[in-house]
């Protein structure tokens, strides 16, 4: 699957009532809302219906990744002069932005500016989670996903990620790491390839198996 497939975006139709013949509610419709993009998007966040971030692949034009910003009436791309293909966006109600992606870059947005953050590694950021601006984790894994996970935090609002210590140090080898979330600081899950599951309990990463072996990524084989 290549990522720079052109796509177009699609969103949920906000309607007052989505009734049927009986008076039953129906689903609300999808709407392609922005056709024709030069590349996919990969990761949709936002805080509200007039703030919502698209992130998605490098369009090779030049420009680097596709990012686009909605305010409520219209979509706007926003230039983030780095190169590769962005996987994640993150962030909080009244800021900061958080983008992950290709070559280990993490970039943070704020006050209408963007800055590329210092990272312990160069693997692919697939996933970007923080109970607050002040502590934040960070995963992923070799480009393609089939190995060499990694976790990242960020502490103390400052502007270095570093490697979380208690990772176990094997998992490297066969898996990857691909999404991130949490309930609180001391309450973090981290999910990967393989079936892998860590739990971060305030104080130590505990590894789990979900029981199901055959999870693999999904570029490959």
């Amino acid at each position: 699957m290549s990522v720079r497939t052109t796509l177009a975006l699609a969103a949920l139709s906000f309607v007052p009532c989505a009734c049927g013949a009986t008076g039953e509610e129906q689903p609300a419709p999808w709407q392609i809302v922005e056709p024709h993009l030069d590349a996919a998007l990969l990761s949709v966040w936002g805080t509200s219906a007039t703030d919502v971030w698209a992130a998605g692949a490098d369009t090779r034009d030049g420009q680097g990744p596709l990012l686009l910003h909605f305010d409520g009436s219209s979509w706007a791309r926003l230039p983030t002069e780095q190169s590769g293909d962005l996987w994640w966006a993150f962030g909080f109600e009244s800021g900061p932005v958080y983008l992950g992606g290709a070559g280990g870059v993490i970039l943070r947005y704020e006050d209408g500016a963007f800055t590329r953050l210092e990272t312990p590694g160069t693997g692919t950021v697939f996933g970007i989670w923080g109970a607050s601006p002040d502590d934040l984790w960070a995963v992923g894994g070799a480009p393609g996903g089939a190995q060499g996970a990694f976790a990242w935090r960020l502490q103390s609002a400052g502007d270095t990620w570093q490697p979380a210590a208690e990772l176990p140090p094997d998992l490297a080898a066969r898996n990857a790491l691909w999404k991130v979330f949490g309930h609180g600081p001391d309450d973090v899950w981290l999910v990967g390839t393989g079936g892998k599951v860590l739990h971060w309990d305030g104080a130590a990463l505990t590894e789990s198996f979900t029981g199901i072996a055959g999870i693999r990524d999904p570029w490959t084989t």
